[in-house]
């Protein structure tokens, strides 16, 4: 005979399945309608429950293994905020200019033999001591940076895309939901920096940028009409650009709540609700010195 706490278990199993049923059904029913993330609303809270009635499943011996299998396949599948496949590029076919297709702004792109995207400037990154030579003084993101040790946060004008000698910068006009995921491989030795970005409109300049430099780490910033704004910094624990490849994924959910994690460990987390509309394409630029996209994906919600 089955004791009570088995029955509750399989009585809050069966309520859990019974209202993923419906909710399915109610998806169904209203399949053209305005999607909402599961993060957003009480499918995410039934997931969570159902989660933890699984965990007490297989603690207790009380169900078959491969039915709670199938329902942990459930619950991953509904649990992904960024289930669409936006971009996957690693250039293998020798060629940036198609499927997809990048277009530079402004350096030196080419795709290596090995694969990867390598990138250069025209202004080699200066020696650690150097004049000058942490960063590009007159980049206005730079001053941001140095608003930021100084204990500032706001700047009064968005940064410039170029400097005199110009940072190189690629980008991909691709749209790309308020919700997404971009994760990729990057190398760099003797760089003075990097930035990913999501942006909107054809200027490029509005959106949300993650910037890291060797001397101030990860800075993530967002960009408006009103002016700059670091949202986060943190420094990684060793330097990001030492000639081995690294792994960045940057996430952003419904709510607003970003997470940047290096080499599959958390670096920053932060929330902005800055831009609500969807972003109109990626970028990114190389502040100087020899850099490689190994690779790239961005997911997005529906």
């Amino acid at each position: 005979m089955l004791s009570r706490r088995h029955w509750q278990w399989r009585r809050g199993l069966a309520v859990c399945l019974g209202a993923a049923l419906l909710a399915s059904a109610s998806a169904a029913d209203s399949r053209y309608r305005s999607w909402q993330s599961p993060a957003a609303g009480g499918q995410g809270e039934l997931l969570k429950q159902l989660e933890a009635l699984v965990r007490e499943a297989e603690a207790a011996k009380a169900a078959d293994p491969r039915f709670l299998r199938d329902l942990r396949a459930l619950i991953r599948r509904h649990s992904n905020p960024w289930p669409v496949a936006l971009v996957s590029d690693d250039f293998a076919d020798g060629d940036y200019t198609a499927n997809p297709a990048w277009t530079v702004a402004s350096g030196r792109f080419r795709v290596l033999s090995g694969g990867g995207l390598w990138s250069g400037t025209g202004a080699p990154a200066a020696a650690s001591g150097e004049k000058g030579g942490k960063v590009r003084a007159e980049d206005m993101a730079v001053q941001i940076l140095g608003q930021l040790l100084l204990g500032g946060k706001k700047a009064q004008q968005a940064p410039s895309r170029q400097t005199a000698a110009g940072p190189a910068e690629i980008h991909l006009r691709r749209r790309i939901p308020n919700a997404f995921s971009i994760s990729g491989t990057i190398a760099g030795k003797g760089a003075a920096g990097f930035e990913w970005g999501v942006y909107q409109g054809t200027g490029r300049n509005l959106g949300y940028r993650l910037i890291y430099t060797p001397h101030d780490g990860m800075v993530l910033m967002r960009i408006s009409a009103r002016g700059a704004v670091v949202i986060e910094a943190a420094k990684p624990k060793a330097p990001l650009l030492d000639g081995a490849e690294h792994g960045l994924v940057w996430s952003r959910d419904g709510a607003g709540e970003m997470i940047v994690s290096l080499d599959e460990s958390v670096l920053l987390k932060a929330a902005d609700g800055g831009f609500r509309d969807p972003f109109d394409g990626f970028h990114l630029f190389n502040r100087g010195g020899e850099l490689v996209l190994y690779s790239l994906r961005i997911d997005g919600s529906r």
